[in-house]
């Protein structure tokens, strides 16, 4: 897990950018339209300033308005570095998080699920043990060996009352009686010892618990962040691919359109090379159009229009210079 920390720190740090821009681009947004409003503003007091200096009767009014003006102005250029300030600070940001790139390889992301496994196996095991201990300590009940004997002491007293002579005999279950309450005291003082032990054991099996746990948590959040930028990661390379790809279709189309113009422009009127509609030539991907031969499925259908797509001349250009590599002049 400490060679993870490294996504860990990317993750995290890329999160805290990421909220510091939205904060920021908050921040600049409001401080634009708290200058624009500032701005309108003060246009309506230098109007008034102006219209005020066209008479030395409103010496006194122009004063406040001047006033005005002054802070206005000072308002705004203080907002003004604020906002120059933020700007420059987004600008910060958003390079920060052009290099808090998270590449993430597969085999990172299935050992961080092997060892999350394994902290599942451990919570399974340490619940386990608990579910035992509970069963035991609820087995743990105090003894009391001496009811029977008190219940015959009850008959026996209950007789000496009416006059039988059972001195001895009371006597003489007295003294078991006694005995057996020092026998229960120490079975119930072992028994409450263990019984304490176990508590304890269970207590401390639930303190094992919540610290698995707390890691199962914290390694859910880290593995979904794994598999997110390891996702991420594949799309990176994908988008690659594909614009590798549609480059070689457009090669590829360009190649067509300027064979059927060329074929056309040599008078070969008849010959048709691509399938052509009043909006122009289709481009068809047979997988998925649902097809394997020929154009059936028109939703699947790409039209390009003669202006929409490449300049008749390059193509046919094109086609001759492949040409003109072979061999041969046209």
């Amino acid at each position: 897990m400490a060679h993870l920390q490294k996504y860990i720190t990317s993750i995290n740090e890329k999160k805290s950018l990421a909220r510091k821009k939205q904060q920021t681009e908050l921040s600049v947004s409001n401080l634009k339209e708290k200058n624009a409003h500032l701005r309108r503003l003060l246009v309506g007091i230098r109007a008034e300033v102006n219209g005020y200096k066209a008479s030395a009767q409103y010496e006194g009014k122009l004063a406040q308005a001047n006033e005005k003006k002054v802070k206005a102005e000072a308002q705004l250029k203080k907002d003004e570095s604020m906002l120059k300030s933020a700007v420059a600070q987004l600008e910060k940001i958003n390079k920060q998080l052009c290099k808090c790139d998270v590449l993430v390889n597969s085999s990172d992301v299935a050992e961080h699920q092997k060892e999350n496994a394994k902290l599942l196996i451990e919570l399974d095991e340490y619940q386990s043990i608990i579910a035992t201990k509970q069963e035991t300590l609820g087995s743990l009940v105090a003894v009391n060996n001496t009811q029977g004997m008190r219940e015959q002491r009850k008959e026996i007293l209950a007789d000496i009352a009416t006059g039988k002579d059972r001195k001895k005999e009371l006597d003489s279950l007295d003294g078991k009686i006694q005995e057996q309450q020092k026998q229960d005291l120490a079975k119930n003082s072992k028994m409450e010892k263990q019984a304490s032990d176990e508590r304890q054991t269970i207590s401390g099996l639930n303190a094992k618990v919540a610290g698995v746990q707390a890691r199962i948590n914290e390694n859910k959040y880290i593995g979904n962040e794994l598999i997110k930028h390891f996702i991420l990661s594949l799309a990176d390379e994908e988008k690659q691919n594909y614009q590798q790809m549609a480059k070689l279709i457009e090669e590829s189309m360009c190649r067509l359109i300027g064979m059927d113009r060329l074929v056309k422009g040599l008078g070969f009127g008849d010959t048709a090379i691509l399938p052509s509609s009043l909006t122009g030539w289709r481009l068809v991907i047979p997988s998925l159009a649902g097809q394997t031969e020929g154009v059936k499925n028109e939703n699947h259908i790409v039209n390009f229009g003669s202006s929409d797509f490449v300049e008749t001349e390059k193509t046919i250009d094109r086609v001759k210079d492949d040409l003109s590599e072979l061999g041969i002049t046209l």
